[in-house]
């Protein structure tokens, strides 16, 4: 996508310095999930397509919100090794968490206008 920005004008819309979007564009890093809600906005969309499995729903939640796994697994109350199960489909969540989930899932594609309100 080219956007027609300069380095700098790209990091000051996404928050970060110049040599964090050269990294970027050169391939030697890779972007932090806490960008995630300032790059949807900046390219206008999520990169990550919303799937219909757990793991792929789990994934945009994390990416829509800027969430890691360790995040994810605190709000959901639950241990980051096992929202990493989940997303891998090595387990599926119990009752009451499948009800947090689904609450934070509305929640992400409501605000990512991607489910109508």
């Amino acid at each position: 996508m080219d956007l027609a920005l300069l380095q700098r004008e790209a990091a000051i819309e996404l928050g970060v310095c110049v040599e964090t979007i050269r990294g970027w564009e050169r391939g030697r890093k890779a972007p932090a999930k806490r960008y995630g809600p300032a790059a949807r906005v900046f390219l206008g969309s999520s990169p990550l397509p919303s799937g219909d499995s757990l793991p792929d729903r789990l994934r945009f939640i994390r990416w829509r919100f800027g969430l890691t796994q360790y995040d994810l697994a605190m709000r959901l109350g639950v241990n980051r090794c096992t929202v990493s199960a989940w997303e891998a489909g090595r387990h599926s969540p119990h009752h009451a968490n499948r009800h947090a989930i689904q609450a934070a899932l509305t929640l992400a594609l409501t605000e990512a206008g991607l489910k109508d309100q």
